[in-house]
Formats: structure tokens, C-alpha cells, sequence
């Protein structure tokens, strides 16, 4: 008996065994196929990406001496001689195609390339001009560049994924229409981070974009491509989009300017996402290198009875030219600390330097008082946004290889259980480091109950921030960065230092960046006391060898008063010495 037993006991382990093998055969079989598709696809893509690069010489064929001229002109008078029929949009666009591909080079941050479909509608606006002898619209022929999220027909929306390349968009976004219509042309794609969900521009498709001032750092993110080509003049036009600073922080980071208006003033149809929820709205914002050049694009986009034939949620609202070109003295609010992140020297003499400015301009300037607590609003604002615990985002990239910074970011949502959190939480709150506590408890997720009560709470915040701009009289507030760009590595580190870009995200205002100075070898502090805790200790690893990077600050504005806060944004670039 005991034979038998034995004899069957032998067998079952042999089959397990051979159950078992069976098993991780397959499994490894299934991740080998998989790595298989995954280094296909993306070689796929590259490849793609390339044959898109390249462009026949013999349709790039300018000489030096007209190549040089219009690579010369400022935004402003190239649109100028577009509309005169001085320069051809093929001649633009030439340039820009040659520019752009160089600073792809140097910077890596291109995602797609639209140049012989950018080519060939410059060939046909020539040719309207020549039969008519008018532009077609008032940006006639000027090539613009486009964020990578945002629908152009014909070209890919990766958002940093494998398997959402060479997959071309069958329609334009309602921002892409808009500019198309007046005549100008969408010609490349910019690189983003994985998800958007970032302040620093990388993912395993393009790979890592480099700042034009320093490739030691970041451009930012997200819309950290877009900011590299308009800062290095590649593009004279680009179009991002803005969730927590996405437009801002590339400028600030690359010495431009960058707006991202009232959410409900612009038309946001055709914008992809890794995350649905709408109650903090990605809102799509122009960049450029200059104010002028921003009233310009702004006049376009900001057009709500153009944007209503597709768009029919929008006001009925034009660009109010009388309050942009106003001359009456502003009251402009201002402050340094938001209570939450101490910003960097350099930040801070920025700010004052232009609080300066304003002042020798003729407003008046007063410290505004923040009328909320910021901190409520930072952890109602990732609260929101990861509800879920970051379900959408971990379907968003399941099978993809992923940037490190989003394995830090998921970890937190992902690889301790819920209970657990909450006590390491506390603990570390104990320790005295309240941020990396604020950031764990913030990853918990949302029940239905509770993300309707955080978006009641800050619904709140939002009514009683505007109210207190009304009540404390200022038309306008100066707000600083609170760093100069970032080392590449270090974007999930200081994701919470970001808070004065984020906040007017919830509190839906809209907002600008100009650039103010450049960080100097003084602004460099020599530490003697100790971080306070891990944002504290990587923000001060952030500011050495920042020398010689650019510095900007943001101004906000009432909702719907964008032409006020363009108008401060003026007058900051018009009466800086620097």
C-alpha cells in the first residue's frame, strides 16, 4: 500500500513539476514576445521619425543670403512680410525645416515631422498670393510647431508610448484648426515625458530632450519640446498645453514666454491624455519668444466666435485690443513664499527685480495677501488627479517600458497597501518631513463620496482666492518659479516644489510666464544648517552650477482677463534694463 502511495506521490510531483515548467515557459515565452513587439515597434517608430526627417535637399534649396535674412527677423516682422508677400511661406518654412532639424540634433526634441506636407502648403499659399495678391489669413505662411499631444491630421500623439506610434490622427485639434485657418502652418511635433504627467521631458520612445541653454538640465515639462525649439528659434510659434505648469516651466526653463488662459476662453477639443478626469481641464496655451509675438497668437486662439462653429461651449468673446494696449497704471499684487516651498535666490531677486520694473512703469505695487491654505489645495489637487491610484495611468502604459521618474511616481500609488500608507504616513510626518508625508497620503485614492467632496473644497479655494483679488483690489499678481530648470533626473524629487505653477490650475486663472534675468554665481547660497526635508535637500542640490540659467516669473490675472495679465507680461519685457 505504502508502494502505491508512494508511486502516486512520485507522479503527482512530476506532473506539478512538469505543470509548473509548463507555466514559466509560457509566461517567459510571453515576455519575450512582447519585448519582442515592444523593440520592434519602437524601432518602427524611429525609423518612421527619420524617413520624416528627412527632407530632398533639392527641395530645401535657399541661398545663404536669403536664408540668412529671414532666419533674421523677429516673429513679428517675418509675419509682417508674409502678409506683404516679401518673404514666400515656402521661404519660411525652409528655414524653419532646416532650424528645427539641427536643434533636433543638438536637443532631441522633435516627436514627429510633418515637412513635405508643411512644403507643399506653403507651395499652395505662395501660389494663392501670387493669383490674388492677398494672404490668407493674418498668420499667413508662419510655420508653427505643435505639441505632441495635440491632434494634427496626418501626424502621430504618442504621449511618450510604444504602441501609440505610427498611428497618425485623423483629425485637428480645435487649436490646430484655428491656426491652419488663419493661414498658418503646423510643420513638427514636439517630444513630451511619458504621460504628461511631469516637469521634465523624457520617455522611452524619443528619448531624453536637453535645455538649449544647458544640456546638463531640463527643459521641463510637459510641453519640454516645445519650449526647446521656440527657445532655441527654431520655431517662431509653438502650441502646448498646461494641467500643473506644462506650458510655464518649459518657458521659464528656456527663457520665453508661454500662457495658458482661462479654461473655458479656448477651445480644448482634440488634446489626448493619460488621465479623464475634467475637473482640473488641460487647458492648450501659446509659446513664444516675446509678448508682441504672444498678443499675436492670442488674438487667434482666444477668437470665440471663430472657435464656435466647432466648438459651440466657448463665449462669445474676442481679443479685447483696447485693454492689452491700455496705458492706465495697474495695482499688481505679489508674493514670495506660498507657505508651502521656499523658492531659490535666484527666483526670488528675479521677482523683486521685476516688481522693480513695474513699479518704474507706473503701477502700483502692493504684497498680496493669500487668502487660502495652499497646502489644502496641493493635496486636494493630487488627490483629484490620482483618485483612482493612478488606475488610468497604469492602464495608460501597461506593456510599456517606463521612464524612471513615472516608476517612482506609481510606486507610490502602487506597491504598498492602503493600510500600510496611511501608518507610514504618520510615522514619516513624526520625523518632521511633512511634504513626503503630505505626497504618500495624497496617493491613497478616492472614493466616489470623497472626490466629490475635494472637488467641493476646492471649488471653494478657487471662489475664495478670486474674491480676495477683488476685495484686496489688484488687477494682477507676480508669482515666482520656484527653481531654475531642473537637473534631468530629479523631476519626481521636486514635483512638489512645483506648487506655485500648479495652484492656478485649480484655481482655473489664467497665467503667463516672461523671462526676467538670468541666475548669477551669487545666487548660490553656501548652506550651514541642515534640509529640512527631501524637496528642501534636492532643491539645493538643484541650485549648484545653476549659473547662467534663465529666470521668469509668472503674472496671473482675474478669469476671462487675459488681456490684462498680457499687458503686465508687456510692460515687464518693455521697461526690463536687463
Amino acid at each position: 500500500m505504502s508502494q502505491v502511495v508512494a508511486k502516486w506521490f512520485v507522479t503527482g510531483l512530476w506532473a506539478a513539476l512538469i505543470y509548473g515548467a509548463v507555466l514559466v515557459f509560457r509566461r517567459v515565452s510571453a515576455w519575450l514576445k512582447q519585448k519582442r513587439i515592444i523593440s520592434q515597434s519602437l524601432q518602427r517608430k524611429r525609423d518612421h521619425l527619420e524617413q520624416r526627417l528627412n527632407v530632398p535637399d533639392e527641395r530645401l534649396l535657399l541661398s545663404d543670403e536669403r536664408t540668412k535674412f529671414v532666419a533674421g527677423l523677429t516673429t513679428t516682422e517675418l509675419i509682417q512680410q508674409l502678409q506683404e508677400g516679401k518673404v514666400k511661406a515656402t521661404e519660411a518654412m525652409i528655414v524653419a525645416i532646416r532650424l528645427s532639424r539641427n536643434a533636433h540634433r543638438l536637443y532631441n526634441c522633435l516627436s514627429d515631422a510633418m515637412f513635405s506636407e508643411a512644403l507643399e502648403q506653403a507651395h499652395q499659399l505662395d501660389l494663392s498670393f501670387e493669383q490674388t495678391g492677398l494672404p490668407v489669413g493674418p498668420l499667413h505662411g508662419l510655420p508653427v510647431s505643435i505639441k505632441d499631444n495635440i491632434r494634427v491630421q496626418g501626424s502621430d500623439s504618442t504621449l511618450g508610448t510604444i504602441k501609440r506610434s505610427v498611428k497618425p490622427s485623423k483629425t485637428d485639434a480645435g487649436t490646430v484648426k484655428l491656426l491652419k485657418n488663419s493661414g498658418a502652418i503646423p510643420f513638427c511635433k514636439t517630444n513630451v515625458p511619458q504621460t504628461l504627467m511631469l516637469p521634465v521631458t523624457e520617455n522611452p520612445v524619443i528619448g531624453r530632450t536637453l535645455n538649449c541653454w544647458n544640456p546638463e538640465r531640463s527643459p521641463g515639462g510637459s510641453s519640454g519640446g516645445e519650449g526647446v525649439l521656440v527657445g532655441c528659434g527654431a520655431s517662431r510659434l509653438g502650441l502646448g498645453t498646461d494641467i500643473g505648469g506644462s506650458l510655464r516651466i518649459p518657458a521659464h526653463n528656456c527663457g520665453i514666454c508661454a500662457f495658458k488662459p482661462t479654461s473655458g476662453r479656448i477651445t480644448r477639443t482634440g488634446m489626448k491624455s493619460a488621465i479623464k478626469q475634467h475637473f482640473v481641464p488641460s487647458v492648450p496655451g501659446p509659446m513664444t519668444r516675446d509678448v508682441d509675438e504672444m498678443e499675436i497668437a492670442l488674438r487667434v486662439l482666444l477668437d470665440g466666435p471663430s472657435s464656435r462653429s466647432f466648438d459651440p461651449s466657448l463665449p462669445i468673446q474676442t481679443w479685447r485690443s483696447d485693454i492689452y494696449n491700455s496705458s492706465a497704471p495697474l495695482k499688481i499684487g505679489y508674493f514670495l513664499h506660498d507657505g508651502w516651498h521656499t523658492v531659490s535666490k535666484s527666483c526670488e531677486r528675479a521677482t523683486v527685480e521685476s516688481l522693480e520694473i513695474l513699479r518704474k512703469a507706473g503701477h502700483t505695487v502692493e504684497e498680496f495677501q493669500i487668502p487660502i491654505d495652499l497646502a489644502e489645495g496641493i493635496k486636494g489637487y493630487v488627490e483629484v488627479m490620482c483618485s483612482d491610484k493612478c488606475e488610468q495611468i497604469r492602464t495608460f502604459i501597461k506593456g510599456e517600458p517606463l521612464n524612471p521618474n513615472i516608476s517612482k511616481l506609481i510606486a507610490f500609488c502602487t506597491l504598498v497597501p492602503v493600510p500600510l500608507q496611511r501608518i507610514i504616513a504618520r510615522l514619516i510626518h513624526a520625523t518632521g518631513d511633512h511634504r513626503f508625508s503630505h505626497k504618500m497620503s495624497s496617493f491613497l485614492g478616492l472614493s466616489i463620496d470623497q472626490e466629490w467632496n475635494m472637488q467641493k473644497k476646492l471649488r471653494k479655494l478657487k471662489n475664495k482666492f478670486q474674491v480676495s483679488m477683488k476685495e484686496q483690489g489688484v488687477d494682477a499678481i507676480i508669482v515666482p518659479f520656484p527653481a531654475p530648470a531642473l537637473k534631468h533626473d530629479l523631476g519626481a524629487e521636486m514635483l512638489q516644489a512645483y506648487s506655485y505653477s500648479l495652484m492656478f490650475n485649480y484655481l482655473d486663472l489664467p497665467v503667463g510666464t516672461v523671462p526676467i534675468s538670468v541666475s548669477k554665481k551669487e545666487d548660490i547660497p553656501v548652506y550651514k544648517n541642515k534640509p529640512v526635508d527631501r524637496v528642501d535637500r534636492f532643491s539645493r542640490l538643484n541650485e549648484l552650477d545653476s549659473e547662467g540659467l534663465p529666470i521668469g516669473v509668472q503674472v496671473v490675472s482675474l478669469p476671462f482677463e487675459e488681456e490684462i495679465a498680457l499687458r503686465v507680461m508687456r510692460d515687464l519685457q518693455t521697461f526690463n534694463p536687463g
